[in-house]
């Protein structure tokens, strides 16, 4: 019975975000407040599971997704974006250009939002295509899955973060497969743009008129003196990586009450490793930005990160309502059951 009233839930949720101008906050909540009340939880219960929920997820990725944020912007701002993918364009070679272009987004949408890197890379994307005598379309078919794929395997990003959260995973060893994952679909969206889409003809493709437009002043060329070096680019996304990923392994070989490994709990924490991502943000790339804008991500990224994290706590409310309705052992047991 719990299963049943955990699809019509599903059902219910799904075609309130359809028909309804509620959001996906109100909408998951609702489903959680359903879930619970007609699956034996009680109103208390429910309640509680709700509220506990929402809270747990806060408390697990509230500060990684600001923090994320706030990284993101800087690199977005400071044209660190555009960076990145001009200087890998230069090693490539417009032969290579969609190698580049998937490299490019593997890297930037690690702290940058996927949405908000394509609009950033999408005149370079053009100017590559006129260059190279090789179609946008294809090109940016490449940048875009690239984007998409560290979007949703490795955190800081939200997705990922929330499957930390939920599974109670080390963030470190998270990210470790995610990069392999992601790294798998690039490949995979490369040869798929290298060796397919890049042999079709551009009669094949369709192209919508004045796209540029829908983007504003943002869709616009950057010149090298308004860039960063390379370096400074990457190097506020490595930081918190490397120390994360080193906090991990550190872990495994170090005794756990030496001086040495007391300090790589410390800056590895993730909180701390973002946070210093983003000091060496501020360090390297705010002077690329408008004098009386130097520090405004700080508190801009607030309004992104904070619509972020409500929704995926609303989502961390859901889950934990299924683990108490016991739902997820029914799934667990049936598919364990299967051939």
């Amino acid at each position: 019975m719990n299963v049943i009233m955990f699809v019509v839930g599903l059902v219910l949720m799904f075609a309130l975000m359809i028909k309804t101008k509620y959001g996906p906050f109100i909408c998951m909540l609702i489903a959680g407040l359903f879930i619970g009340l007609t699956s034996g939880l009680g109103t208390k219960g429910t309640i509680d599971g709700l509220v506990g929920g929402f809270g747990g997820t806060c408390k697990s990725i509230g500060l990684l997704v600001i923090f994320g944020t706030i990284l993101g912007e800087y690199l977005e701002k400071s044209n660190a974006c555009q960076k990145i993918a001009t200087t890998l364009l230069k090693y490539t070679g417009n032969k290579n250009a969609s190698a580049a272009l998937s490299i490019t987004g593997f890297i930037v949408a690690i702290p940058v939002f996927s949405d908000v890197a394509m609009v950033l890379l999408s005149p370079i994307v053009k100017n590559v295509g006129k260059k190279s005598g090789k179609n946008a379309c294809a090109l940016g078919t490449a940048t875009a899955c690239s984007l998409l794929s560290t979007n949703a395997f490795v955190a800081p990003t939200p997705a990922p973060l929330a499957v930390v959260a939920i599974l109670g995973l080390d963030i470190g060893v998270s990210i470790a497969y995610g990069l392999v994952c992601a790294a798998v679909i690039t490949l995979a969206v490369w040869a798929f743009t290298e060796f397919y889409l890049l042999k079709k003809p551009d009669s094949w493709y369709t192209e919508l008129p004045a796209e540029d437009q829908a983007y504003g002043e943002e869709n616009k060329d950057v010149s090298e003196k308004e860039m960063p070096s390379f370096l400074a680019s990457l190097l506020p996304i490595l930081i918190p990586i490397i120390l994360i990923l080193a906090g991990s392994i550190g872990g495994q070989f170090l005794p756990k009450k030496s001086l040495a490994m007391t300090l790589l709990a410390f800056v590895s924490n993730k909180n701390i490793a973002l946070a210093l991502g983003i000091v060496s943000a501020v360090a390297l790339l705010a002077r690329y930005l408008p004098e009386k804008t130097r520090y405004t991500p700080m508190t801009s990224a607030l309004k992104t990160s904070g619509t972020i994290v409500f929704i995926t706590a609303a989502g961390g409310a859901l889950s934990n309502i299924v683990k108490l309705t016991g739902v997820g052992d029914a799934f667990a047991h049936a598919l364990v059951a299967s051939p």
